[in-house]
């Protein structure tokens, strides 16, 4: 096998390859071998084909079959050989094959070489958001709402904070667009439409109230918004918001707190230690950002074309599932090429130089590192971590898993090795 192999630009290598006519006779050879025991032609007994038969009869097939093992036997060679290091499947070019030779030029993407500033001993400051006592209150009073329970109104008619539950038939130009039973509203509620919210007030259970309200330009059906809706609505129950008291019941529920001070002190720990955690990934970011300014080196062209394309597809899904109209996606279709090519050029530069880091500090991996986060995954789904372990393996994610924790590992590293001020930011 002749092999060369050439630098087409700082992120390409072109590899043209020939093969002999013995090594495409051994090719033949093997995959006649392997076809014969179960090969069947008319007039022969299975297994029983002569080769010229075989050869006869299977030539299309065993042509494009010893032509793509030997492509891809030879790359795997030339890629172990010629420390070619590819980062995307190749292209493959000017495929000639005969009897007597076969050669192809195979067109491959590899790392930027990157030369790394200085990413030791970068200044930052790290700003830690002050806990407040209204926060903790709120937290505690969401706690007390989660908690929440519902007593039936049976002697007066709705009022503001109530929640109702009622049927719905809403109508536009005579044809029924919503019929729905046992439907909860908040009165005055945030998710509740203010108008229809303010036609139950005053209504009892049992009432049945009719009227007319113009739909909302967000209406989900686009072809019904601005227009006249005619609702019926039956109310069935009225009832009334009830939260636990802070008592000792209460506090056992939630944990081993003595008091309801045990209880914002612990709420405040963990806002602080979440505000830690927000002000150190604002750093982070801050320090790579500083990394990449001074980082110049050009990207690998496909695999940015593939980037943006991903960006480009997952947006697109977002944006759908939140109800956007294909329409309006198409026409902004140039301005979210733009910034998915700006995420996708930033994202992909981030990760070079991260993994260059990473080959210069030696920062790897280990199977318990990843056995830690596959044991992490599974507590969050509820899953057994060799049921997700299983998964990955699977699906060939376990590379993408290691490279996540590696690429955290290097964060830390840069941040630890950093000159870091704390700053307090007052709420």
């Amino acid at each position: 096998m002749k092999v060369q192999v050439k630098k087409s630009n700082k992120c390409e290598k072109t590899i043209n390859v020939k093969i002999d006519a013995d090594r495409i006779t051994a090719a033949y050879s093997k995959y006649f071998n392997q076809i014969a025991p179960a090969a069947k032609v008319k007039g022969f007994r299975q297994g029983k084909v002569p080769r010229q038969v075989l050869e006869s009869h299977f030539q299309k097939e065993a042509k494009q079959n010893v032509l793509e093992h030997l492509i891809n036997e030879s790359y795997r060679e030339v890629v172990l050989e010629h420390d070619v290091h590819p980062i995307q499947f190749p292209k493959i070019h000017d495929v000639n094959f005969n009897d007597n030779e076969l050669s192809y030029t195979a067109i491959v993407e590899i790392r930027p070489e990157i030369k790394l500033p200085k990413y030791k001993g970068l200044k930052a400051t790290r700003e830690v958001k002050e806990v407040t006592d209204k926060e903790v209150d709120d937290v505690v009073q969401r706690i007390r709402e989660q908690r929440a329970t519902f007593a039936a109104v049976e002697d007066r008619a709705v009022q503001a904070a109530d929640f109702v539950v009622y049927d719905v038939v809403c109508k536009v130009e005579d044809q029924v667009i919503k019929d729905q039973k046992d439907q909860w509203l908040e009165v005055g509620g945030a998710q509740a439409q203010k108008e229809f919210s303010d036609q139950l007030v005053g209504a009892k259970v049992g009432d049945k109230k009719q009227f007319n309200l113009v739909l909302p330009e967000t209406y989900h059906e686009e072809q019904y918004r601005g227009k006249q809706a005619q609702y019926d609505v039956s109310v069935k129950e009225i009832k009334e918001k009830k939260l636990p008291d802070m008592d000792e019941a209460f506090l056992k529920g939630l944990g081993d707190f003595q008091s309801d001070a045990d209880l914002k002190r612990s709420i405040r720990k963990d806002l602080e230690e979440n505000a830690k955690q927000v002000g150190n990934r604002d750093v982070e970011n801050d320090l790579i950002e500083q990394i990449l300014k001074k980082t110049k080196f050009e990207l690998p062209v496909t695999l940015l074309e593939d980037k943006i394309k991903h960006i480009l597809q997952e947006d697109e899904r977002q944006q759908t599932y939140q109800g956007a109209p294909k329409e309006e996606l198409d026409k902004k279709l140039d301005e979210r090429k733009k910034i998915a090519a700006e995420q996708a050029e930033k994202q992909l530069r981030g990760a070079f130089v991260l993994s260059e880091i990473a080959k210069v500090e030696k920062v790897t991996v280990t199977d318990q590192e990843i056995d830690q986060r596959i044991a992490i995954i599974a507590r969050q789904y509820g899953q057994d971590p060799k049921k997700i372990r299983e998964f990955y393996e699977k699906e060939n994610h376990i590379d993408g898993l290691a490279n996540e924790i590696q690429t955290g590992k290097v964060i830390q590293f840069i941040r630890e090795n950093a000159e870091i001020k704390d700053k307090v930011k007052k709420s």
